[in-house]
């Protein structure tokens, strides 16, 4: 290839390294503090640490006034978090500061991992190391991945092994078998890291029986070792965990609904939500897909407005964006699919983990973004493929709109982070004004309906998930929090203020308001709502 056609890949690549660092720059410099960087992480954080001090066999109860720490998740993430946090914990650090830098870096190596397989994906066929680059790099400069990679959470490393899985099989179907064990083990290992991630198993099974030579041993070879693998390590969990494994990650994990159900509305803000944030992939995907004028106009219009975010926000662009996104994903990504056989299988792929997605979240309420980051590196090295093709040969128009697209992605990754530094500083003018307003120390400040922040304030024993606690209360699997939350939020009991985000005056799942518990209503601070009391108060 001349050299000159090699200039505007240079460009995009120096581009695409600049989103990445604006976005995962941001989100590591969070991640290094001792801040939660996602609302329920503290709990988490704190089962990590509980293995520490308390052994492996109360990781899922029983749960009640001793360990609140109610968990749904697959074992395997806590279990490998536990382990790295242990040499820490032994060498003078906290259990919980363990467990933080532990969990943490899992997710940074789950990320890493993430980024590898997406550039395996892209170079499926023999393409050129740009293509690995960039799928990497889209993948990396994409804030649909939101906080999750430097969280003390397990979705980095369940999706890392599951698209090992499909890189791997992608590899092998039709050629060489070998790599399908391989494949099967990361699809099994994905699954004991999150209890869902078995949909692109599946497709992957369903190609290789459409695909397969011969088609017996190649489904044999997909299937059975990863459900050997995962059999056995939930069996062993079962037996550490008194069987209370399958209480937790699969009983109440499957009945959140019933108590926190969601709805077509909620899909559709978990869907915009996702479009929203990912619109400079949006972009991409439809400069990849060759669409001519049209698609032209659509690149421009989502670079426009993702540059409008950065620099002009307002309701107007924040209502336009995620349905134009949506659509360029939709339209994109179609055409991208037809661009060759590895392409549509990918495709494949993202259309069962978009159908995951859409029925969790009209099951439960509490189904987020994070449920789509499995379509995140599937996505980009389906896009990356083709996309580079138009950035080396399609000529000075294909290269422009290549071009345009990477500056909607730079643009995207930038808004996110100015979007959440905006709204970090302001949580922290407002919990400043908590402090001022309570006027006690802060280890005496409770957060009533928001308990997973009482770590920073040093009440771990007031630290536990508020939404999920419930659906394990309905299913008598935890003890009432009316049993052993209640006298803790007491006067008497050391808590001089207690601090709500809403404008109620009670504490769900206690009876009583907080007037009646000894407290008044200071005032308002910035979104909380403080409420200060003393022994003795009527």
């Amino acid at each position: 290839m001349a050299q000159g056609k090699n200039r505007p890949a240079i460009g995009i690549r120096v581009l695409l390294i600049a989103s990445a660092v604006a976005f995962l720059g941001f989100r590591l410099a969070w991640g290094i503090g001792r801040e939660d960087v996602e609302p329920y992480e503290s709990p988490l954080m704190m089962s990590v640490a509980r293995q520490l001090v308390a052994g492996p066999g109360e990781l899922y109860g029983p749960y009640g006034h001793t360990n609140p720490l109610v968990l749904i998740h697959a074992p395997m993430y806590y279990r490998v978090s536990g382990l790295l946090a242990w040499p820490i914990w032994k060498a003078g650090l906290h259990p919980v500061e363990a467990a933080r830098l532990a969990g943490r870096l899992v997710s940074a190596v789950g990320l890493l991992a993430t980024l590898a397989a997406a550039y395996r994906l892209g170079r499926i066929g023999g393409r050129s190391q740009d293509a690995g680059l960039w799928a990497a790099l889209l993948v990396a400069s994409c804030p649909a991945l939101d906080a999750y990679p430097f969280a003390v959470r397990p979705d980095l490393l369940g999706v890392a092994l599951q698209t090992w899985g499909v890189a791997l099989t992608l590899e092998s179907i039709g050629e060489d078998r070998r790599r399908l064990v391989a494949a099967s083990i990361f699809f099994g290992l994905a699954a004991c890291v999150k209890q869902h991630l078995v949909v692109a198993w599946g497709v992957m099974i369903a190609i290789a029986t459409l695909r397969g030579q011969p088609r017996p041993s190649s489904v044999a070879r997909l299937m059975g070792p990863g459900l050997a693998t995962a059999g056995l390590l939930y069996a062993v969990e079962a037996i550490i965990t008194g069987g209370r494994l399958w209480d937790s990650a699969f009983v109440v994990a499957s009945g959140v609904g019933r108590v926190h159900p969601g709805d077509g509305l909620h899909v559709a803000t978990v869907l915009a939500a996702v479009a929203g944030k990912a619109a400079g992939l949006s972009a991409a995907a439809v400069a990849a897909s060759a669409l001519g004028g049209a698609g032209v106009g659509l690149v421009g219009a989502l670079a426009g407005l993702s540059i409008a975010q950065v620099f002009w926000p307002g309701p107007w662009v924040t209502t336009i964006l995620p349905a134009l996104s949506m659509a360029g994903l939709a339209i994109g990504l179609a055409g991208c699919a037809r661009a060759g056989r590895v392409e549509g299988m990918l495709g494949a792929c993202l259309v069962a983990e978009l159908v995951v997605v859409i029925v969790l979240s009209w099951s439960s309420s509490g189904a987020w973004i994070n449920y789509a980051i499995p379509m995140i590196p599937l996505a980009s090295a389906m896009i990356a493929r083709p996309m580079i093709a138009a950035a080396e040969g399609a000529g000075w128009p294909g290269q422009t709109i290549v071009a345009t697209a990477v500056v909607a992605v730079l643009a995207s990754a930038w808004m996110d982070a100015k979007v959440e530094a905006t709204r970090r500083s302001a949580e922290h003018r407002d919990l400043a004004r908590v402090l001022e307003t309570a006027g006690v120390s802060p280890s005496a400040i409770v957060f009533g309906d928001r308990p997973s922040r009482n770590r920073m304030t040093g009440r771990l024993d007031l630290v536990f998930d508020d939404w999920l606690y419930p659906v394990f209360e309905s299913r008598k699997l935890a003890e009432p929090r009316s049993r052993w939350l209640g006298p803790r939020i007491r006067p008497e009991a050391g808590v001089g203020a207690v601090v709500l985000e809403s404008e109620g005056d009670r504490i769900e799942g206690l009876p009583g308001s907080l007037l009646e518990r000894g407290y008044r209503r200071a005032g308002r601070a910035g979104r909380f709502w403080v409420w200060v009391g003393f022994p003795g108060m009527p």
